[in-house]
């Protein structure tokens, strides 16, 4: 029984991949950037702040690519855009928005191409188009 249990520890410390977390400040101390990295490459959630420690990006990353959300937001927290991506490509749709969060455009994109005619909002949320 202790061999086994002996072999079994051997096994899951030998699968495990090498994963970080890879930090940045300002002078001010403030975080710049905090990215998940498994195996020397960014993989699982990046986020980045301006120096007055306000978030500018959230990005989804599956082994050194972008893939899931590209988050964008404004320095009062807000959303300011959302796009899809798959293995770095734009794939799904691109959103952005208002100060205010009302959706300004959307629009789809195939393998970083758009597939779509761009709907456009105005601040007040009235479809334009």
């Amino acid at each position: 029984m202790k061999t086994f249990l002996l072999l079994s520890i051997i096994l899951l410390f030998s699968c495990s991949t090498n994963q970080n977390i890879e930090k940045s400040f300002y002078d001010n101390n403030q975080m710049r950037y905090s990215f998940e990295k498994e195996n020397g490459k960014k993989h699982g959630l990046s986020k980045y702040w301006d120096e007055e420690g306000n978030i500018i990006n959230t990005v989804e990353y599956f082994y050194g690519k972008i893939h899931g959300e590209w988050i964008r937001y404004y320095s009062n927290g807000r959303i300011k855009s959302i796009t899809m991506y798959e293995f770095d490509k734009k794939n799904g749709y691109e959103k952005t928005f208002y100060e205010n969060g009302n959706i300004k455009s959307k629009v789809l994109y195939k393998d970083d191409k758009k597939v779509s005619e761009v709907s456009r909002w105005n601040e007040n949320g009235i479809l334009m188009n």
